[in-house]
């Protein structure tokens, strides 16, 4: 699909991941259009509907999310499970009323579930019941991907569903009680060390394996699949294998230059114990892979945030 000239909706274009979407597609000479929710609120049917209308979008990316850690989805699961359900119902519908030529969902690795054995496959989707710890979330990406299913079916919608491991890097949210577990920890160690703390507490046992892609490979991925994939299988986006949080903690520790210790609260919940994508498919599919290593993008988030910190 032709991308120059392109009228793309980006949805959550001022959220993480939406920012780069935004930037990408630009640079590939796309018409991209990112609203605010502030202006038309997704969770509104007639909203979305005005926003489809006032925008004429060839092509919709739905990037958009109520979501944040696991403590943000412990504090507000109705919230989650209600928000995104109506975001993903109100975005397949105008998609196909609409008659856009495509439709781009970004869903998520929650939708997989923890009993799985190795790197979860694509087709692993509904095997399994999802952890209860992001079954809200989700559920509603669930809800995201079978949709899309339903009107090709009956409608010949052009829609595909890529499902990004957890996301990491410069302009994330950064909030120690909210955010995901990255930007959950970066503040903790950065203002320890500031302090002078002689530790920095951390959630859990430490031992969960999770999966942790660079934000702008997968805005790279995304482009491309946008670009070049039409298939109704779902395709990951990951980096094919995975860290435990104490490794990522440790990771953190140095890229930061904390030298306190590490206190683990094991009377917080871990979440799921597992959770690694198989990047299998779209190696093969759209030749692509991650290009930044862990430790590198650590690094890079790092800088960011100690300039946005102390810039403000």
């Amino acid at each position: 699909m032709e991308l120059a000239g392109a009228r793309i909706l980006v949805t959550g274009g001022a959220g993480f991941l939406g920012k780069y979407l935004v930037e990408k597609f630009s640079e590939r000479g796309a018409i991209v259009m990112a609203p605010r929710s502030a202006d038309h609120d997704l969770v509104d049917r007639e909203q979305v509907k005005s926003l489809f209308a006032d925008t004429n979008p060839s092509i919709v990316v739905h990037a958009a999310g109520f979501l944040g850690g696991i403590n943000f989805s412990r504090l507000y699961p109705a919230k989650v499970f209600l928000r995104n359900l109506q975001m993903a119902c109100n975005i397949l519908e105008m998609a196909d009323s609409f008659g856009v030529s495509k439709l781009v969902n970004i869903g998520s690795a929650c939708v997989y579930s923890d009993q799985l054995q190795g790197p979860f496959k694509e087709e692993d989707v509904l095997s399994l019941p999802m952890h209860e710890s992001v079954r809200n979330y989700g559920f509603s990406k669930l809800a995201l991907y079978l949709g899309g299913l339903a009107f090709q079916e009956q409608s010949a919608l052009n829609a595909i569903h890529l499902i990004p491991a957890n996301l990491y890097g410069p302009r994330d949210k950064f909030d120690p009680e909210l955010s995901h577990v990255v930007s959950s920890m970066i503040p903790k160690f950065y203002e320890a060390k500031v302090a002078g703390a002689p530790s920095v507490q951390c959630w859990g046992t430490g031992s969960t394996i999770r999966e942790f892609v660079y934000v702008e490979d997968c805005a790279d991925a995304v482009v491309l699949a946008t670009e070049k994939y039409d298939k109704p299988a779902p395709l990951n986006i990951g980096v094919g294998h995975g860290i435990s949080i104490k490794d990522l903690a440790e990771t953190i520790k140095m890229a930061v230059g904390y030298p306190g210790e590490i206190d683990w609260d094991i009377s917080k919940p871990d979440g799921a114990g597992y959770k690694v994508l198989d990047i299998t498919r779209i190696q093969n599919e759209l030749g692509w892979k991650p290009e930044t290593p862990l430790e590198t993008g650590m690094q890079k988030t790092v800088e960011w945030f100690v300039a946005y910190h102390d810039g403000k």
